[in-house]
């Protein structure tokens, strides 16, 4: 069972157990909780898309990668001179 549920739980029972003015002090107190719940847990399905989105990328570049290494491999080869030229690092 989820936060949102249990806070809205919360909310009913205020209603049922208090009085006024301490039920409407209280579920004010409380909306915010509930908003507050409520937003993390889109930013939490939004996190989870996302990283769902990386991971599919991941597996998808990963091969690639290695294709791309194995050919650099190919050409580096002592035999034959690079068409690359070297790069000097200056940092």
């Amino acid at each position: 069972m989820n936060i949102v549920s249990n806070l809205q739980k919360l909310d009913d029972l205020i209603v049922e157990q208090t009085q006024p003015p301490v039920t409407a002090m209280l579920r004010n107190k409380l909306a915010f909780c509930i908003e507050q719940a409520q937003a993390h847990a889109i930013d939490v399905e939004r996190l989870q898309k996302t990283l769902a989105e990386q991971k599919d990328a991941i597996e998808r570049l990963v091969p690639e990668n290695a294709n791309l290494i194995a050919a650099i491999a190919e050409l580096q080869t002592p035999d034959k001179p690079s068409p690359i030229p070297p790069v000097q690092n200056f940092l």
